[in-house]
């Protein structure tokens, strides 16, 4: 099913955001939501829920990067945090 590789997807990003962002409340939240819809047993809601999820943990993991990739600007990297604010 290709259901399920995507809610695997979303454990292993989950994971890796668990562990950047261990002390954090952000990760706390994540946990909590995989708890609940773990609890849904993947229910009507799942793939907003996956959705939603998963756009949390690519930014909280690549947010710099998917900002990039948003913009489309590959020119000046390195000005980017420089000029952030």
């Amino acid at each position: 099913h290709q259901n399920k590789q995507s809610i695997f997807l979303s454990k292993h990003y989950l994971d890796k955001a668990k562990r950047v962002l261990t002390s954090s409340q952000t990760a706390n939240k994540i946990k909590k939501l995989t708890v609940i819809l773990a609890a849904m047993k993947y229910s009507t809601y799942d793939k907003i829920l996956f959705a939603a999820l998963g756009l949390l943990a690519l930014y909280i993991l690549f947010g710099h990067t998917v900002q990039h990739l948003l913009n489309g600007n590959h020119e000046g990297d390195h000005h980017h945090e420089e000029t952030a604010y």
